[in-house]
């Protein structure tokens, strides 16, 4: 089981690549469009649908993941996953990963959030994370 343990605020956590699950989830993503703001990334507002469909396609308990969730300033959530290639944070685009690594946006900060877990568990997926699991699917089978 993959542990984190609280870092100081100045050690930032890397992102993990995008792999294929994560390009198939955003692929999806944009077949719903996502309501976008301009001073947002690509894919906010689903960082907890996406999360949690991330995790049962990739396994559940099984996938070595640990979910994790840092409160907004405006009541909200941010949550993401930690594996042992980074953070996975499906709100971001490619493009918002350019801009992050070019350093003209600000990162979020990972090492803040703690540990988590959706509301349905491992057991079965939410809703909206069912309804973008099957998109995936819907879509693995068209190619």
């Amino acid at each position: 089981m993959l542990r984190m343990r609280r870092k100081h605020s100045s050690q930032r956590l890397a992102l993990a690549p995008l792999d294929s699950l994560g390009r198939e989830i955003q692929k999806v993503l944009e077949l719903i469009k996502p309501i976008r703001e301009l001073d947002g990334f690509a894919y906010d507002g689903y960082c907890g649908a996406a999360s949690e469909a991330y995790l049962h396609l990739a396994g559940g308990r099984d996938a070595g993941l640990k979910v994790m969730r840092k409160a907004n300033g405006d009541g909200s959530n941010h949550w993401w996953l930690h594996g042992a290639a980074g953070v996975i944070d499906l709100t971001l685009s490619p493009a918002d990963r350019r801009k992050l690594k070019a350093g003209t946006v600000k990162g979020f900060a990972y090492e803040d959030g703690e540990g988590a877990m959706f509301r349905t568990g491992y057991k079965r997926p939410s809703q909206r994370a069912s309804a973008i699991i099957e998109l995936v699917k819907q879509q693995r089978l068209a190619s």
